[in-house]
């Protein structure tokens, strides 16, 4: 019995350990490449089709791949309170406070978003996963690391800059927030991924 428990804390730290080791080695992707954090960009699939939902009586159409690209918007962000950590999202997977992740209401889930803090000008790239917020105020939620990242977290809300990242099948990104990138690009291998 005390051999079977040991095991299970035996194998609930290492699972920990590899989980902690893929998110660093993700962060390590872009903030190696771009000096800015987020998960590691890669092809998801495109959105071909639109969708249209309704919450609270209000009706929401989300964007296909092709037209989200060149999405681009201010406005006010928040960010995930530590109880929904474990939850399920709208793309099926659990929300981790740990990744670099958000909810947009209409951006395609599994795509990329460029945010910026207009305040200080920090930036970090996140994955679309969720739907949200479903508030009149704010364009966007974002997990408790990406809202950590952008110095988001004392104040609780601030006013970003939204642009879409869009990475194709051969890896190429492309998109509103393209040309952020190419600006902060620290590697030929960055540089000539972006279109």
């Amino acid at each position: 019995m005390k051999l079977k428990f040991l095991l299970t804390v035996l194998l609930a730290v290492m699972t920990t350990a590899c989980s902690a080791s893929s998110n660093t080695a993700q962060v390590n992707n872009t903030k190696k490449h771009y000096g800015i954090a987020g998960p590691k960009l890669e092809h998801k699939g495109a959105a071909k089709s639109s969708n249209t939902y309704v919450v609270n009586g209000r009706k929401y159409t989300t964007q296909t791949s092709r037209n989200a690209k060149n999405y681009s918007k201010e406005g006010k962000a928040s960010y995930y309170h530590n109880k929904f950590h474990g939850r399920r999202t709208a793309s099926g997977e659990k929300y981790s406070n740990q990744q670099y992740t958000a909810a947009h209401k209409t951006l395609p889930l599994g795509s990329y978003a460029l945010v910026t803090n207009l305040r200080n000008n920090k930036k970090v790239i996140v994955r679309i996963n969720d739907r949200g917020p479903f508030s009149k105020t704010r364009i966007m939620d974002l997990s408790h690391a990406a809202a950590n990242e952008l110095g988001l977290i004392r104040a609780g809300v601030g006013n970003v800059r939204v642009e879409a990242l869009h990475v194709d099948r051969s890896g190429q990104i492309s998109g509103a927030g393209a040309s952020t990138l190419v600006k902060n690009a620290r590697t030929d291998e960055a540089r000539d991924r972006i279109k």
